[in-house]
């Protein structure tokens, strides 16, 4: 199932250069959200991936990301919900792609989901990058 943002299809089959671009675009449509919050959510990220680098073994890393996902992806909507952040709203498509992704998994290979990972990670710094060009000061 797609949430319309195309973002899962550019992490799933590594089109960087085209996911880059619609971090622009997306930065753009984020802009009413703090810089704070989204760079939150962009370390929550990238601590998980370096983390998940670490791990040898595939099922405890695919467990792994999975349990830190769910737990970003639930904070994501909370946050949405509270008083005067209303804007996060925009984000739950971003990370919903994620979860279709994982949702998507299977038996993939470990390096295949660590390479999703690392494709989304890359997005959303590329993101926090273009949004603090674009969020309101």
């Amino acid at each position: 199932m797609s949430n319309g943002t195309g973002v899962e299809t550019l992490i799933e089959k590594g089109e960087y250069e085209s996911a880059m671009e619609k971090a622009k675009e997306v930065a753009e449509a984020l802009k009413d959200i703090s810089k704070n919050k989204l760079r939150e959510y962009f370390d929550q990220v990238k601590t998980l991936n370096t983390e998940v680098k670490m791990k040898k073994n595939p099922i405890e890393a695919k467990v792994e990301i999975r349990k830190a996902m769910m737990k970003l992806r639930a904070r994501v909507y909370y946050d949405s919900a509270r008083p005067g952040l209303g804007a996060v709203r925009k984000f739950i498509p971003i990370i919903d792609a994620f979860v279709t992704v994982m949702n998507k998994w299977g038996d993939k290979e470990d390096k295949d989901i660590k390479n999703d990972l690392q494709g989304f990670c890359d997005f959303l710094e590329c993101l926090v990058g273009y949004h603090y060009v674009y969020a309101k000061k």
